[in-house]
């Protein structure tokens, strides 16, 4: 699986969890208000702790989770990576 897209969001003022939905509304081409509320997945302001508060822990975290049919990682420096997730049906 190769990564599709990442950021570092230490260069930028966009939330993570806005940055995920984002680069997953680019990859989908559409505007990401068409996509399922990431709240249905994971807790947007969880995700935007974990960044926010980096700095705090001696110990890098990272949060991974599958939304809207694409692998999601945001490490805690603040970087988010969207790789299309792999089917486990196939």
């Amino acid at each position: 699986m190769s990564t599709i897209q990442d950021t570092n969001l230490n260069s930028t003022t966009v939330a993570p969890s806005q940055a995920v939905m984002e680069k997953i509304a680019a990859l989908e081409d559409i505007d990401s208000t068409e996509l399922d509320p990431l709240s249905e997945v994971f807790n947007p302001e969880a995700l935007n702790a974990l960044v926010e508060t980096n700095g705090q822990s001696e110990a890098p975290l990272r949060v991974e989770f599958i939304y809207s049919g694409y692998y999601v990682s945001v490490d805690s420096d603040g970087i988010v990576y969207v790789d299309e997730a792999v089917d486990l049906k196939e």
